[in-house]
């Protein structure tokens, strides 16, 4: 296979491949190394493979490409290969150094593209890839289940895969599991008798605290009073959303459960 055949071609021959193998282009790195670019030049060759009209496949480099175009550069440096995409994304994989690792939406991206172009079923995906079964099934899943916001909280390491892949199954099954906080309806990982998430968890020992500090419990006015300051407090630091309605009924529900009790 001509892995290492390398030469200059202009750039309005360049296409970026449909089976691009990361999910989103990150403007800022485009910018980041069209300033590198204009200082040293593109060191790395662009990953390519030709088509019958004769233009070029993107394979890898898609952001150095862009970084190219915005300078108006001419021609680029390529690497030609012959290699399938299952190949190149392998080849891609081990040849990453210095630069935009691929992140776990990339990676299920990649899975879903060549799953699909290739028409196999997770465990021939699985095996041409080196990963389990049990991994493709699982991204499979969180990819069709998941919108974009979602998909790029994932990228963004602040949504974890565990809590997508639970919301992604309750949604394909059409139903919920009982690890909702009860207050906002958000994911509660630890399981306890009353579900709250931390944001809720925070404002109940708030709570607690605050009933100790009064003198009496019968009340009832200056106990929602003072409340409702600690929750303006916490909306105003952001700890709380719009679902105030529903914390001022769960606490209203919760006091007449005192007080009968």
């Amino acid at each position: 296979m001509s892995r290492n055949r390398y030469f200059r071609v202009n750039i309005s021959k360049l296409i970026i491949s449909p089976l691009y193998f990361r999910w989103m282009i990150d403007e800022k790195h485009v910018n980041e190394l069209a300033d590198s670019i204009a200082k040293y030049g593109l060191k790395v060759p662009l990953l390519v493979k030709k088509l019958h009209d004769g233009k070029y496949e993107i394979l890898d480099g898609v952001h150095r490409y862009l970084a190219c175009k915005m300078l108006n550069i001419g021609t680029v440096k390529v690497q030609l290969t012959d290699m399938d995409y299952i190949e190149a994304l392998k080849y891609v994989d081990t040849v990453l150094q210095n630069t935009k690792r691929f992140n776990i939406i990339d990676r299920m991206h990649q899975i879903i593209l060549l799953a699909k172009h290739y028409n196999m079923s997770p465990t021939e995906i699985a095996e041409k890839l080196g990963i389990s079964t049990k991994t493709v099934e699982r991204y499979l899943v969180i990819w069709k289940y998941t919108d974009d916001k979602e998909k790029r909280l994932i990228s963004e390491g602040k949504l974890s895969l565990k809590r997508a892949y639970l919301l992604a199954v309750e949604r394909k099954n059409g139903r919920k599991r009982r690890k909702y906080c009860i207050l906002c309806n958000d994911f509660v990982d630890s399981v306890k008798p009353v579900f709250l998430c931390p944001n809720h968890a925070e404002l109940m020992h708030k709570l607690g605290k605050l009933f100790k500090l009064l003198p009496a419990y019968d009340d009832t006015l200056r106990v929602l009073d003072v409340w409702n300051n600690v929750v303006n407090q916490l909306r105003e630091q952001n700890v709380l959303d719009d679902k105030y309605v529903k914390v001022m009924e769960f606490l209203t529900e919760l006091i007449v459960t005192l007080y009968k009790g």
